[in-house]
């Protein structure tokens, strides 16, 4: 394995422990401080939106606002984060707050099968065996996180619970093929940054929730 490819691997790995940690936040936020989730997606994305942006331009100055030079690409980045990032977190965090970390991550990697399916069908690109082995060891894995002393629970997936749990995972496959063409051309920076600052631009429109409704203490803080 080349050493992109290792260092591809273990930051895939980096940001799969990261979401982790930020589905359990959300649960604890949600659950135990009665947190408002439109609040905390809006903050959430400007917040590193513009953190990621300032970075950016420290780092690459005014080249960052190429993007906006293309009326197509401008467009391509509206829906990348408002279809893929904010869309991905917002109904995520829905599904944690409905039945809990494990259960909506197990309808959230259903994203990599819908993935396969699209560049299947849209370009007739056969799945290789690895990714057919990882999308079934994902899928196995999650499921198992539905395990209790009688088996599966069924049950535990009411209507509202499969709903926002697929659109999370519609999320993120639109998180993750949207903006191939846009991070190759632009750089992941200005794309990622732009992406998080728009879309919490929208949700700030969308929900107009500028207050947060939840109970601070250190722990909140934390999470």
């Amino acid at each position: 394995m080349k050493q992109y490819e290792v260092i591809g691997v273990i930051i895939t790995l980096l940001g799969a422990v990261l979401w982790g940690v930020s589905g359990a936040s959300v649960q604890f936020l949600s659950n135990f401080r009665d947190m408002n989730l439109e609040w905390l997606v809006t903050m959430r994305l400007i917040t590193a939106g513009l953190l990621t942006v300032i970075y950016a331009w420290f780092r690459f100055g005014n080249s960052i606002f190429n993007v906006f030079h293309s009326v197509k690409d401008t467009l391509g980045l509206i829906v990348f984060g408002v279809f893929g990032m904010a869309l991905c977190q917002y109904t995520y965090f829905r599904s944690i707050a409905l039945a809990g970390a494990g259960i909506a991550t197990v309808l959230q990697y259903l994203a990599p099968s819908m993935i396969i399916i699209y560049l299947l069908v849209r370009y007739g690109k056969r799945p290789s065996k690895g990714e057919t082995v990882s999308v079934i060891l994902a899928l196995v894995g999650t499921i198992c996180l539905m395990g209790n002393d009688d088996g599966l629970s069924i049950e535990s997936f009411p209507l509202m619970v499969l709903v926002w749990g697929l659109l999370s995972a519609v999320g993120v496959a639109v998180y993750s093929i949207s903006p191939v063409d846009l991070l190759n051309k632009y750089g992941t920076l200005p794309i990622v940054g732009f992406g998080m600052l728009i879309s919490g631009i929208v949700a700030a429109i969308l929900f107009h929730q500028p207050n947060s409704y939840a109970t601070w203490d250190v722990w909140t803080e934390i999470g």
